[in-house]
């Protein structure tokens, strides 16, 4: 079971992040089928369900939002509608188990080591002069642009700054330290 959330976590991670970045590579609605199995997969897989009824009144609100007002049908509502249920409930606290809450920590985990290498090669990519790196609003390095760029990059300031006061060698240390002022 472990290696089965390590593996789907990554995945969710790689998906995620593919979202975001330059690539050209998009699954569509595919994207959304594969969240809707993977959270069913820890439904069923988990012990102990636990309901968060304040969510399910978001949920409920959401719901009827779509429902009475007038929103044109191009905006897709209901799949839209159906998409943020299923990803409130893989890593949002709609729902949780036991098969969740690991999937969960790795997947923020290993979002975060990306978003940290992401943002890192985007600044060394400038720095080299690479051609790909300024896309749609100037310097958007590895990201799709550069409005994406900027809080990725604050995340990842965070993230190494988080890193670098948790470590115990003094390599680790500095090494961290400096990854966040390359995001800065």
């Amino acid at each position: 079971m472990k290696l089965l959330i390590k593996t789907v976590s990554i995945v969710a991670a790689i998906a995620v992040l593919i979202q975001i970045s330059f690539l050209k590579f998009n699954l569509g609605n595919a994207y959304y089928g594969i969240l809707i199995a993977v959270f069913i997969l820890f439904l069923i897989s988990g012990k102990e369900l636990r309901f968060n009824y304040l969510m399910a009144w978001f949920v409920l609100a959401g719901f009827f939002s779509i429902v009475f007002n007038e929103i044109p049908s191009f905006f897709r509502p209901y799949e839209r509608f159906i998409a943020f249920v299923a990803v409130m409930g893989l890593t949002g606290p709609l729902l949780n188990n036991t098969a969740l809450q690991p999937f969960r920590q790795i997947l923020f985990k290993t979002i975060n080591a990306l978003l940290v290498a992401m943002v890192i090669l985007s600044f060394f990519g400038i720095a080299a002069g690479l051609p790909g790196m300024v896309g749609r609003g100037g310097f958007a390095g590895l990201f799709n642009h550069s409005m994406m760029l900027g809080p990725m990059a604050a995340i990842a300031m965070l993230v190494s700054i988080n890193w670098a006061y948790n470590t115990q060698e003094r390599k680790k240390y500095w090494l961290y330290l400096s990854m966040a002022v390359f995001a800065f």
